[in-house]
Order: structure tokens, then sequence, then C-alpha cells
């Protein structure tokens, strides 16, 4: 029997439900790997393809924080350009790759904060009146990240 393709969005969507957003579990249930080394030279973390498998490599060295982002980051880059991912993308502190455009960057960086920072949780925390610190610290991600997000959040119900 075929196996049955799901839609990544619909499963990351489904681990946005609960916090803070398992983004380890949403690249298992992606079918990617993720592993943690000491990569050097600036690099946060990268996608890489070989057979056909994905594994995400985010370095070690850096906070936790960090590295949720990076690897939903590097979720982004799988599904906004999976065709795009041949031997690797690497990307850098700034979250800059030489071989990815600054358009495709901030689309995977905007990606990053939609999967780590869903509309639901925040509205919901936010409803509760949480301060940004303390959604930041409910959804492990920076409180500079969590202010921005508030801010575009407030934008779009003034719409």
């Amino acid at each position: 029997m075929p196996q049955t393709v799901r839609d990544p969005l619909n499963i990351i969507r489904e681990f946005q439900q609960r916090e803070p957003v398992d983004v380890k579990g949403i690249a298992r249930a992606l079918g990617i790997e993720v592993r943690e080394e000491v990569l050097g030279n600036g690099i946060s973390g990268k996608i890489t393809r070989n057979d056909g498998c994905y594994t995400i490599t985010v370095d070690a060295s850096e906070s936790k924080l960090r590295q949720r982002f990076t690897i939903a980051h590097e979720i982004a880059h799988y599904v906004l350009h999976a065709d795009l991912i041949e031997n690797g993308v690497i990307d850098n502190e700034m979250y800059r790759s030489k071989q990815l455009s600054d358009e495709r960057e901030r689309q995977a960086n905007r990606f990053a904060a939609w999967i780590l920072m869903p509309d639901n949780l925040v509205r919901s925390l936010a409803d509760q009146h949480l301060d940004a610190k303390q959604i930041a610290e409910r959804l492990q991600v920076s409180e500079a990240a969590m202010k921005v997000r508030l801010e575009i959040l407030a934008q779009e119900s003034t719409v």
C-alpha cells in the first residue's frame, strides 16, 4: 500500500498547538534528522541532503534558544526551498548563505518565527496578560524576537 505524503504545513500546525513548539519533533515528523555538532567558523546551522535524506546540523556550542531558531530556520528552507538544497545550505550567524539570496534568507527567518511563535499561542498567552519576556520564556524564544512578533501581530489586528 503506498504511503501517503502529508503536507508539511499541516505537520507544523499540529506541533503549534502546544507550547513550546517542538521543533525537533517537527523535523522528525518531516523525516529530517537533527544533529548537534560544534560547527565553528560562525556557522549556526546547516541543512544537507544526501541520497534523498535530509539532515539539519546545529552548532552545539550555541544557546538552546539559538539552536531552536536555527532548527526552525532550516525547516523553513526545507519547506520553502527544498528544490535548492543539494549538497547543503549553510547559514552563518547572520542567517545569510552565499548560496541563497537575501530574500530567501528573509523568507526562512519569517517562516522560522511563524513556526516558533504561532499566532494562536502568542495571542493566547498575551490574553493571559503575560508580557513579552514571560511569553518568550514560555515559547523558548528570545525576548527580542517575541517583541517583534507581538508588534507584528498588533499591526495585523489593527488592519
